[in-house]
């Protein structure tokens, strides 16, 4: 994903940040998961380490910004959930269809 920073600047604009978060730290869990689950240790470079722990302590749309910019290698895989957790994506759209149903739960 080739994508200019006041593109990156709006996309940040428009998602939601828990979302992110979220979805984020869902990756994350799984991929320890599986790595240990085939005797392995996972890795991620230093930069998403600390770009994604500045993220998750702040939940703001600098430190996301931050994230995005400090580990570059890894910015197309951010900006896909970036990009699903804005309004139309995918995960934004399962969030508020379970929001919607938990508002106005199924009658039999």
């Amino acid at each position: 994903m080739d994508i200019d920073a006041e593109s990156i600047q709006t996309l940040v604009s428009a998602c939601d940040i828990d979302l992110v978060l979220g979805e984020i730290s869902y990756f994350l869990k799984a991929m320890i998961v599986d790595a240990k689950s085939e005797g392995k240790t996972p890795y991620l470079k230093k930069e998403f380490i600390d770009g994604w722990m500045a993220f998750k302590e702040a939940q703001d749309q600098q430190s996301l910004l931050h994230f995005i910019h400090t580990a570059p290698e890894y910015a197309p895989m951010i900006l896909q959930y970036v990009s699903a957790c804005c309004p139309g994506g995918r995960a934004y759209n399962e969030n508020e269809f379970k929001k919607l149903l938990n508002q106005n739960p199924p009658t039999a």
